[in-house]
């Protein structure tokens, strides 16, 4: 099995330039997004063919772990997702090659859950993926989520105030507890918990 080497080059001081570097990422960030799905189209067939068993693997997850691939399943399973999503669409016309590589399967895994409840805007989202940042994305995918709920200024500082008093409930009693580490995994737990539902329900779409 052979790799494309990569040569890896370091401008002189004398070649320091911005739009030299910045045109090196830019170029360099586009042929990573276009293997991206060259790596999904590939890790698609490999699960959903078993070919992983002619290398005498045990299991996907096996071939997924090889020290040459190395990827989590995590991550193998976003590239496979993105390319089961929009290789199809791309074969029916709906969006290009070139729209998709632009996206990147980071923004085409964002958008897949808008496009599974109307495929008809699948075009228009790819776009919209293409056009903003993935900050940028992400609150307009909640503004465009029926199940997301409309900031309620009232609603989100009740629940502050609900979770203020907890909070000071928890820090309160710690000096009582009998197992510090305990209770200060307690209070982690509750922060996280509190952090998810405020972004959830609470935080504004701005």
């Amino acid at each position: 099995m052979s790799t494309e080497v990569v040569t890896i080059c370091t401008p002189s001081d004398t070649a320091l330039d911005y739009e030299a570097c910045h045109t090196v990422v830019v170029a360099g960030l586009a042929y990573l997004r276009a293997r991206e799905w060259q790596v999904g189209a590939a890790l698609s067939q490999i699960r959903q063919h078993d070919l992983w068993m002619q290398a005498a693997l045990a299991s996907f997850e096996d071939y997924c772990a090889q020290p040459e691939v190395d990827v989590s399943l995590t991550r193998a399973r976003r590239y496979i997702r993105a390319w089961e999503r929009f290789g199809p669409l791309v074969a029916q016309g709906v969006v290009t090659e070139d729209a998709l590589q632009d996206l990147g399967v980071t923004k085409a895994d964002l958008i897949g859950p808008a496009i599974d409840r109307d495929p008809a805007r699948a075009e228009e989202w790819v776009e919209t993926g293409r056009r903003l940042t993935k900050g940028d994305l992400k609150k307009e995918l909640r503004r465009n989520d029926p199940a997301h709920p409309r900031y309620d200024q009232a609603a989100a500082l009740t629940y502050l105030e609900e979770i203020s008093a907890k909070g000071c409930s928890l820090f309160g009693r710690l000096p009582d507890r009998t197992d510090p580490p305990a209770a200060l995994a307690e209070i982690v737990g509750f922060a996280s918990e509190a952090i998810s539902i405020w972004r959830h329900h609470y935080a504004p779409d701005q």
